[in-house]
């Protein structure tokens, strides 16, 4: 099986489905107390209308959101 594909199954495992069909994982750091990883926005799911617009900025949705999710290797995770 092919790397990313077994990434991206792990991805699909861990994240609930929006998260893993809109975002793809751009950073993982571990920190001695907690584990952060990082999201990015999509460019492909943009609709094509919208790419000839100036005003348009990919931001995640909204304003960078962190969430908590659940802990691993006894850590909690941080989104």
């Amino acid at each position: 099986m092919e790397t990313m594909t077994i990434l991206q199954s792990l991805v699909n495992v861990l994240f609930p489905t929006d998260i893993s069909f809109h975002f793809e994982v751009s950073m993982v750091q571990e920190y001695p107390d907690w584990i952060e990883i990082r999201m990015e926005e999509l460019q492909e799911l943009v609709p094509e209308k919208l790419y000839s617009k100036e005003e348009v900025v990919l931001d995640g949705f909204c304003n960078p959101l962190e969430l908590q999710s659940f802990p691993l290797k006894g850590k909690p995770v941080y989104l």
